[in-house]
């Protein structure tokens, strides 16, 4: 079955029945246990420090599994026909909370200097669809239909690369876990039960899951910019005011 460029590079099918029934509960337990968090969160938890070796491992392992994973997309590209990567219907969504993103961390971290802001700004815009992939990735890799070379490879390098990058954020000490971040974890997580009950997490070539698939894309980016405003806000309040 060809991959259609106006869906995506790869297709799989719904879930059905019972599977997407249960799937949805799932879904949704992981999201309200995901809301019940930020619910109970006091204040803002700040991610362990990481060390400067640790920091070169994770960009070079980022990197390197960036360079493996691109040409594998290619040989897909190649075997289903298609003249340009299919990034699909979403990808404006994308690219639109990307930048977004990149401004508005960059804004709340200026203390940091502009090399750390764009660097936040940066992390930022790359880790936000990332926040959404990797519970994607593990959704739908047991129903795809377009043919993949070296699949298991293919999975573990693009599971290495969403990680590594999710990882990017937490560099920053302005970067922590906030109510608002677990709220718009839960929240993605419930759009993505909604979607596994209507259409059955159908690929987006319908109005329903076109937006869903846009709304949980959304909510991903907001995790990332609401973790950055927690530690902003906090690194405001630390500031002493001058005695007059």
């Amino acid at each position: 079955m060809a991959a259609s460029s106006s869906v995506g590079l790869i297709l799989w099918n719904p879930y059905s029945g019972l599977a997407a029934v249960l799937l949805s509960v799932l879904l949704l337990l992981v999201g309200a246990g995901l809301l019940l968090s930020g619910r109970r969160l006091a204040g803002a938890r700040n991610v362990p420090a990481r060390g400067r070796a640790l920091k070169v491992v994770t960009v070079i392992v980022w990197a390197f599994s960036i360079l493996l994973v691109l040409p594998l997309f290619g040989q897909i590209e190649r075997s289903e026909g298609q003249s340009s990567l299919g990034i699909g219907p979403v990808f404006p969504v994308t690219l639109a909370c990307a930048f977004c993103s990149f401004f508005i961390v960059a804004y709340l971290t200026r203390g940091s200097g502009a090399i750390g802001a764009l660097a936040n700004g940066f992390a930022a815009a790359v880790a936000g669809p990332m926040v959404f992939e990797l519970p994607f990735l593990l959704i739908i890799t047991p129903v795809v239909t377009t043919r993949v070379p070296h699949p298991l490879f293919l999975f573990v390098v693009f599971l290495v690369v969403i990680l590594t990058t999710l990882a990017l954020p937490t560099f920053s000490t302005r970067f922590s876990v906030t109510r608002y971040s677990l709220y718009s974890l839960g929240a993605m997580f419930v759009v993505f039960a909604g979607w596994a009950l209507l259409t059955g997490y159908a690929p987006p070539s319908d109005t329903t899951s076109f937006a869903l698939n846009a709304v949980s894309k959304v909510l991903g980016f907001a995790v990332v910019v609401a973790s950055f405003s927690g530690g902003a806000q906090a690194a405001r309040k630390a500031v002493p005011t001058p005695k007059t």
